[in-house]
């Protein structure tokens, strides 16, 4: 029996969200390449510093560019119509299909950003060996989870192309590997998500500047968690 099966028609009918999706997406990406672009003009013309953390947020956002062909792939076949409706489209595999090859992307693209804030809060913290060792350390997990859990997207099945089509002869041994790294992935990026939120908050809070600028500052930091 197939996921749809078990579904209840939805009660607005077969209604396709894909393209408010895909506006959603277009837009967050040009703003984030945009941001990009402003940000390595300061670097390199006003600040005159070009650093790691600039390097990483290029990966960053050129990979999320990357995922965009195969999103539209995505939306293109029926991606934003409910599952009930979704499978039993000839267009499901490839739905599937692009949505696998995309997902390691999102995972990369995330690690890069993630990377390039830490890194440039380690030439705030200059000289404060705790808080080097923690952004340090939140950066070598993060890499390692992130890179295990892109790999295990590709090496689940044999053939490959099983993963996306059922059909296909073949088996899936590394399903359950992929199953427990991308819960590990998931609840890390949370959790790390929050410590890289707070971390910031607790480092404005020991500089001597006016109590209402400490507050108004941690507010700012703090809105990393929405």
């Amino acid at each position: 029996m197939s996921p749809s099966d078990a579904l209840a028609p939805p009660p607005d009918g077969d209604v396709n969200k894909g393209q408010m999706l895909l506006t959603t997406s277009i837009v967050t990406t040009i703003i984030a390449l945009l941001s990009l672009l402003l940000r390595c003009l300061v670097r390199t013309r006003i600040v005159n510093v070009f650093g790691w953390d600039d390097v990483a947020m290029c990966f960053g956002v050129v990979l999320a560019m990357v995922e965009m062909p195969m999103f539209i792939l995505q939306v293109r076949y029926g991606m934003g119509r409910h599952l009930y409706y979704l499978e039993k489209s000839p267009d499901f595999v490839l739905v599937v299909k692009y949505a696998d090859l995309c997902e390691p992307f999102v995972i990369l693209t995330t690690t890069f950003v993630k990377a390039s804030l830490c890194l440039f809060l380690l030439r705030i913290v200059e000289g404060m060996k705790v808080h080097r060792m923690f952004l340090w350390g939140m950066v070598a997990i993060t890499l390692t989870i992130n890179a295990a859990a892109a790999i295990s997207i590709f090496t689940q099945c044999h053939p490959q192309e099983k993963l996306w089509d059922p059909n296909i002869p073949g088996d899936c041994p590394g399903r359950d590997a992929k199953s427990v790294l991308a819960f590990l992935q998931t609840s890390w990026a949370i959790l790390s998500d929050l410590l890289l939120a707070g971390s910031p908050m607790l480092l404005f809070w020991r500089l001597r500047i006016p109590y209402a600028t400490k507050v108004i500052i941690c507010c700012l930091m703090g809105l990393a968690l929405l």
